[in-house]
């Protein structure tokens, strides 16, 4: 059988054996667990970005319905491995069987059957391994809830951080536009020029109303992924999200996500069918019955007979034969079958899971070299050259064409930066996800730490 991963030895410690007694107890002290582990992180730097996972970690639809299946996995493990109801039968002789102490009445028997103790045991750990994997399942997607709505979260970001940089540009083209008619009026700019802005100004103001339906959208998308009202606000930082990388390699990275719920609820899915498949054997084999009978007699008829209307007390022991063997052994096959699926499926999860993060990292790593060249290179350089065809226009060395032009390709990188931002946001919140941890985060070389 597979090893548990680290993540699962707590809780296996709860869901030992002695758990059944008070699985309440071992519930409380899990969920208690999974509260601490869900704490604030450096993930989410941004104070509107935190409150929006702290709700959606109380709040998700997903995530209380997986809470939920969690509880009642836990509950169930105090039921597994219980004996079979015991049986107690009474009855009465129609026609009372003389004896030499006396008559016959009826009969109180009372049975208890014993399976295979293998069958018990097995009945214990798959329960116990189906409350690991509930509690996997729930890690796993508050994981998945909560990486959805950071990359909800960095899209509207994104949105209104390019509303600003347009309505920037529309006063700088107002700004623009009254320079020119002012040099209109002496003979120093042409009519032309003026219109050139004015379509220049009118093409983005029609970008800025469309805007406003994708901020719209993308405030949806935020509140459907932490389970917000229709009309509740969304707010965002003004501030981008910080410039990192990951602080270890891809080995490491890798490594450090072998710990991830997936695998553990897989793992755990593993040990279930493991025991599934013991159980299914110990169907073969012979159960026990023990049992007691007791037998109420009425005094003898003859008088002075030694041991009167003394009732009649049995023991005995039965053996359960498992004579369908044919049909047994269909269900070890079927049971050795559902435990090479979910090997083969652990076995999947975990290349899933090596490819999500050797992916994710290149993302981040690659979007990191992204904001660096277009903050410090591609946009210190349009900048540099708008302020000088800016002056130049005003000397009349340069035309309103080039100007307009060259507005263009600032506003242009203006938003490329932001979205280069938001994209590396989006690209953590995939590594994360995948890691089942925040990783740990440096700056990139040559910065600052």
């Amino acid at each position: 059988m597979p090893r548990l991963p680290a993540l699962l030895i707590p809780v296996a410690a709860l869901l030992c054996p002695q758990a059944g007694a008070a699985p309440r107890a071992a519930w409380a002290q899990a969920e208690q667990v999974a509260l601490e582990q869900a704490a604030p992180t450096a993930a989410a730097s941004d104070p509107a970005l935190q409150a929006l996972l702290d709700r959606a970690r109380a709040e998700s639809p997903a995530v209380r319905a997986t809470h939920a299946d969690w509880q009642a996995a836990v509950m169930r493990v105090g039921g597994a491995g219980r004996l079979p109801e015991p049986t107690l039968s009474v009855g009465v002789f129609v026609q009372p069987v003389e004896t030499r102490v006396g008559a016959q009445q009826g009969r109180v028997s009372l049975q208890q059957g014993t399976p295979w103790p293998t069958a018990l045991g097995a009945q214990r750990d798959g329960a116990q391994a189906q409350a690991l994997a509930a509690r996997a399942r729930h890690d796993a997607t508050t994981l998945s809830v909560t990486g959805e709505v950071r990359r909800r979260y960095w899209t509207l970001w994104e949105v209104r951080a390019a509303q600003r940089v347009h309505r920037s540009h529309l006063d700088v083209l107002d700004g623009l536009a009254r320079s020119l008619r002012a040099r209109v009026a002496v003979g120093a700019a042409s009519l032309a020029d003026v219109q050139q802005v004015d379509l220049s100004r009118a093409r983005l103001a029609d970008a800025l109303a469309s805007m406003e339906a994708a901020e719209r959208s993308a405030e949806a998308a935020v509140r459907a992924a932490v389970g917000l009202d229709p009309q509740a606000p969304v707010p965002t930082g003004a501030e981008g999200p910080p410039l990192a990388v990951p602080a270890l390699d891809t080995g490491a990275l890798i490594a450090l996500a072998q710990a991830h719920p997936l695998l553990a609820e897989s793992t755990a899915r593993s040990a279930a069918a493991d025991a599934h498949l013991r159980g299914a054997n110990a169907q073969r084999l012979p159960g026990f019955m023990v049992g007691v009978d007791w037998i109420p007699t009425a005094p003898a008829a003859m008088p002075d007979v030694e041991d009167s209307g003394k009732d009649a007390v049995m023991v005995g022991v039965g053996l359960r034969l498992p004579l369908w063997q044919r049909s047994y052994a269909a269900q070890v096959s079927a049971a050795r079958a559902t435990q090479a699926a979910e090997a083969a499926r652990l076995d999947g999860a975990a290349d899933r899971v090596a490819a999500g993060v050797v992916d994710a990292a290149a993302r981040v790593r690659d979007g990191a070299r992204r904001v660096r060249v277009v903050e410090r290179t591609l946009l210190v350089q349009a900048e540099a050259t708008y302020s000088s065809l800016l002056g130049a226009m005003t000397v009349g060395q340069a035309s309103t064409a080039q100007v307009l032009l060259a507005q263009r390709d600032l506003l242009e990188l203006r938003i490329d930066a932001d979205r280069s931002r938001s994209a590396l946001a989006r690209a953590w919140a995939d590594l994360d996800e995948r890691c089942g941890a925040p990783v740990p985060r440096t700056a990139p070389p040559g910065d600052a730490p």
